[in-house]
């Protein structure tokens, strides 16, 4: 997982940018999401909320126990 975290995608070339700044991610196969939009204004609570499972009336609140690392490992995945 790559996260271009406080640079907006036109910023980078991977995202559609002018510059080859990004060589190595725009050679990546994978999957590319291009529509997300921030969850907080702060990088700290943006990426706290992203990297978290949320939902209900408690989405706004990051749910540390579940977070990114924690549901891949539980999937199956090596991290």
């Amino acid at each position: 997982m790559v996260i271009g975290e406080s640079a907006r995608r036109d910023a980078l070339g991977a995202f559609g940018g002018r510059w080859d700044n990004t060589p190595f991610v725009s050679q990546l196969k994978g999957q590319f999401f291009t529509h997300y939009t921030a969850a907080a204004s702060s990088t700290q609570k943006s990426l706290g909320l992203t990297l978290t499972l949320g939902s209900g009336s408690g989405r706004h609140k990051p749910q540390y126990q579940n977070n990114i690392i924690t549901l891949v490992n539980r999937s199956g995945f090596d991290t």
